[in-house]
């Protein structure tokens, strides 16, 4: 089980432009040094699908998390579990859901890390032409038709965001799907059950440089570059917005964009999506470790990490 983290963070200095000498920078936090948090699971899961009792003939009054156990790819299709308020397993057996291919038939799990909603009441997944959403409380099963090889799917407040390789679907309450032009995957996305967020894109420029956009509607608005920070190769994992406040696991390489000297490193960059203000507040690491993230956000100043370990 990953080591969780809680990093005690700020809002962003916005740069200053009066000529007075800008605020001194805070240093970047090693991992290693920032407190576990307790929670109240086991260290270890054992993910025995076989013992676990069906969602149909007991659902959740509220899910703690999703796994889905798999090894390689022949596993892909392996039953999604659901974790109970008890630490008990539900097996995930209804929806009748499957892996799903891109256009070169390449498989895909059928849980995504943001299948789960903030409020732990519904699960979504993506499949080919539809989306099937699971209310985990009642075992009952929404399918809503989204055309296509569809790969990713989050929640954003309410909503939900679809990704295939060549377009986003945003799907509202009603179920009507609509294509958007901005891509999910760089789409922030809110912590716990927020509704009516607003859509902010945070992406990668060709020269290293963070962007941060503002949609309202299919109109992006207020395109700007993040300050405070630059020779950016990559994302891992979700962008996690509190407030006006969002963190994402970034890549950075050890020299400039144009002419790295090494391999990229993971840090953890803080961003003010209201002034474009930028920071990195902690370092995740060895490189080596891919699955270090951020998962979230603890409370209003603490962000959870997944360390790696």
């Amino acid at each position: 089980m990953a080591l969780a983290i809680a990093a005690l963070v700020a809002h962003p200095a916005e740069p200053d432009s009066s000529g007075d000498a800008a605020p001194a920078t805070p240093p970047v936090t090693a991992v290693a040094s920032l407190p576990t948090v307790t929670i109240d699971l086991p260290r270890r899961l054992d993910l025995d699908t076989a013992a676990a009792t069906p969602l149909s003939t007991r659902p959740v009054r509220r899910a703690r998390a999703l796994a889905q156990p798999r090894a390689d790819e022949a596993s892909v299709n392996a039953p999604v579990l659901v974790l109970a308020e008890d630490s008990s397993w539900r097996r995930l057996d209804v929806g009748d859901l499957r892996a799903t291919t891109d256009a070169s038939g390449n498989p895909q799990p059928v849980l995504d890390t943001t299948s789960l909603a903030g409020d732990g009441r519904r699960a979504a997944f993506a499949q080919r032409d539809e989306v099937v959403v699971v209310d985990l409380t009642t075992a009952g099963v929404r399918r809503i038709r989204v055309p296509g090889f569809n790969e990713d799917v989050a929640w954003l407040g309410g909503r939900l965001l679809v990704t295939q390789e060549a377009a986003t679907y945003l799907v509202d309450g009603a179920g009507a799907p609509a294509k958007v032009p901005y891509p999910g995957r760089d789409v922030l996305l809110p912590t716990g059950s927020q509704a009516g967020v607003q859509v902010v894109q945070l992406s990668i420029g060709g020269d290293g440089h963070a962007r941060l956009r503002h949609w309202r509607g299919n109109t992006g608005d207020d395109e700007r570059v993040v300050s405070g920070v630059a020779d950016l190769v990559s994302w891992s994992g979700p962008g996690w917005q509190q407030g006006q406040t969002a963190a994402r696991t970034v890549w950075i390489s050890s020299g400039p964009a144009s002419a790295p000297s090494g391999p990229p490193a993971a840090r953890v960059l803080l961003v003010d999506t209201a002034t474009g203000a930028g920071r990195v507040v902690a370092d995740l690491g060895d490189p080596a470790r891919a699955d270090a993230s951020v998962l979230g956000w603890h409370d209003a100043t603490s962000l959870l990490l997944n360390a790696g370990g």
